[in-house]
């Protein structure tokens, strides 16, 4: 819901449970090394949530693909039947690697994506569709 007393994209919610969009950006950062260490077996490396401007929230995705194309496909290729166990409100709950993968990690990168896209048109930021999509290959 659009902050009456802020137009900053960083101070704006989608919905009241949602967290800013200064959480949304690391929550993308975030669940990426943590899915790829998850699925590569190695150790995911420290990102603090301390980012509070658009210069750092990119500078922490950069951080993040920096860590991921440190990653062989030979780390990943295997890993669909590997067991992976995470918390979830304080629970764990197991997946085998290819089921993580589909049924919990891409979700979770695209509400986060999602979610941030929208808070910066709400907010009157201009970018569209194909800024969402990126590059297309091919």
């Amino acid at each position: 819901m659009l902050s009456p007393t802020s137009t900053s994209p960083l101070d704006q919610r989608n919905e009241r449970p949602t967290p800013h969009v200064d959480l949304d950006v690391p929550s993308l950062g975030s669940p990426l090394p943590a899915d790829a260490h998850q699925l590569a077996g190695v150790e995911l490396p420290k990102f603090p949530d301390e980012e509070t401007s658009f210069a750092e929230l990119t500078a922490r995705i950069a951080k993040t693909v920096d860590f991921i194309e440190t990653l062989k496909p030979a780390q990943i290729d295997g890993s669909e039947s590997r067991e992976i166990t995470i918390p979830i409100g304080g629970q764990p709950y197991k997946f085998s690697g290819q089921n993580y993968l589909i049924g919990f990690a891409l979700p979770n990168f695209y509400f986060h994506h999602t979610t941030a896209y929208a808070i910066l048109r709400q907010c009157g930021v201009e970018i569209g569709k194909r800024d969402y999509l990126g590059a297309f290959t091919g």
